[in-house]
């Protein structure tokens, strides 16, 4: 049985655009976001397609951490490769996150299932910082963007 989509009440802690979201858009990025060929078929590009699962089955079970998928994956439990795969583990806390938010029942609070999760985090992040905190990122990615082109160049501020 494919889950299906719950929409956020508001008064969960866990929030899938704000906490879930922005790991799944850097920690899969590649293998099951925006991937050429999803590891698994399993697609977690978007919410929708998250639901959908892959050959292992069903994602998660909401209000069942303890029988999801995602959860077993990403601590590494029943003798497979503990996930994100060539990339440092979560944390406990993140994974906990996980786990808080399928308990609460997996509900979905962005403004659509079938936007991309990298942009439901972005929209999130930029809802939820202030002024501030977002220039500090474009400073940073400005940087980076330069140091790409200009290795070893100091560039003008």
């Amino acid at each position: 049985m494919t889950p299906m989509v719950t929409a956020a009440t508001g008064n969960e802690n866990v929030s899938f655009a704000r906490d879930i979201a922005p790991v799944l858009a850097t920690a899969c990025f590649g293998c099951h976001v925006n991937a050429q060929n999803a590891r698994g078929n399993l697609n977690m590009t978007t919410f929708d397609r998250m639901l959908r699962g892959g050959d292992s089955g069903t994602l998660f079970i909401a209000k069942q951490p303890m029988n999801s998928l995602i959860i077993a994956r990403l601590k590494g439990e029943g003798g497979e490769t503990q996930m994100p795969m060539g990339k440092a583990p979560l944390s406990d806390a993140v994974i906990a996150k996980f786990e808080e938010w399928i308990a609460e029942g997996a509900a979905y609070d962005g403004p659509n299932p079938n936007m991309d999760v990298v942009r439901v985090a972005a929209l999130s992040k930029a809802a939820n910082s202030t002024h501030e905190e977002l220039t500090a990122d474009r400073k940073a990615l400005a940087l980076d963007n330069w140091n790409l082109g200009m290795a070893g160049t100091k560039p003008d501020q």
